[in-house]
């Protein structure tokens, strides 16, 4: 009996190390912008901007920007808005370059439409999200091409539907957030 209690225990201490472990995000996704001198796992959302406040500069920057949708834990299709290591607030916007006929099958809040603001608790967190969407849109010839920029803890994600030209106004964004 006891060493049954022992080896579940054991088991159940394993299980929640490997839960905790985050997956390495790739080299690419890794150096896409991160904030330089800053730990990758401790810079909180609350010593940068807010994600309204991204949107606001973004929309100055890039002037065919318009905010969309904001999403909330109870509206958020992907339901992890809020959830430990997802994003903590996400926006989305759209470009009125994007043309409307790559648009006619997507649905209202897909990023074709013009992109995303994704913030997170750390940059790790933003990093690992980072990895993961672009394995997925890599994955699927459908989504290959959407533009992602990480820099410190957020992401910005934008519409496979824009040129290298037009998305550059978008990197030189990123590249300017605290």
């Amino acid at each position: 009996m006891r060493k049954a209690l022992t080896l579940t225990v054991a088991t159940v201490l394993t299980l929640g190390l490997a839960g905790c472990a985050s997956s390495t995000p790739s080299s690419d996704a890794a150096s896409s912008n991160p904030k330089s001198g800053a730990s990758t796992n401790t810079v909180a959302a609350s010593d940068s901007l807010t994600a309204p406040q991204i949107m606001t500069k973004l929309s100055a920057a890039v002037p065919t920007v318009k905010q969309t949708i904001v999403y909330t834990a109870a509206t958020d299709p992907n339901s992890l808005l809020g959830r430990p290591g997802q994003y903590t607030a996400d926006i989305r916007f759209s470009d009125t370059r994007v043309p409307k006929d790559k648009t006619q099958y997507a649905k209202a809040g897909d990023v074709e439409f013009g992109g995303a603001i994704e913030t997170f608790a750390t940059v790790q967190d933003a990093q690992t999200r980072a990895a993961y969407v672009e394995k997925v849109t890599q994955a699927m010839a459908s989504l290959a091409g959407e533009y992602d920029f990480q820099h410190g803890h957020v992401l910005i994600r934008v519409s496979r539907f824009l040129t290298p030209d037009q998305v550059a106004a978008y990197k030189a964004f990123a590249a300017t957030l605290p």
